[in-house]
């Protein structure tokens, strides 16, 4: 589907504007969450804010990936690794920040601010080891 349409070469030209796009964005999302977090205000629009941060992460990440893949042999394969991933950590990470927020963090006495600190360490240490615990386990598997 990708390779018919060659999405890529048509947001070459943005993929500047929305690496720094979503630079931009990323930045002032999580500085306002940990602020609401830490009670400072309401953070209205946190949704819409969140569906742009997505969108041009999704489109950051997929122009990187054939980016590296095109210039860089050596690190193709870990684009690769990445890239075979990325659709099971978007759906795992919700999980583990429901579980975190619910059900193990409450059970301690943090501040707010101790609470997303640690939820974002636990989710991005949990996303780096998913990526290559599967690629390990399917070669692996491939061996037996």
């Amino acid at each position: 589907f990708f390779a018919k349409y060659r999405i890529y070469d048509k947001i070459k030209k943005v993929y500047p504007l929305c690496i720094a796009g979503y630079v931009v964005v990323a930045i002032i999302h999580v500085g306002l969450l940990y602020k609401q977090s830490a009670g400072g205000f309401w953070y209205r629009y946190a949704e819409i804010v969140n569906v742009v941060c997505v969108t041009l992460a999704i489109l950051v990440i997929y122009g990187t990936c054939l980016e590296l893949s095109q210039r860089c042999n050596k690190l193709c394969r870990w684009a690769q690794v990445i890239n075979n991933t990325s659709f099971s950590i978007y759906l795992y990470h919700i999980m583990v920040l429901s579980v975190l927020k619910y059900d193990i963090l409450p059970r301690f006495n943090l501040t707010p601010g101790d609470k997303f600190i640690i939820s974002a360490v636990v989710v991005y240490g949990l996303i780096l080891l998913y990526s290559f615990l599967t690629d390990f386990i399917k070669k692996r598997r491939r061996q037996i």
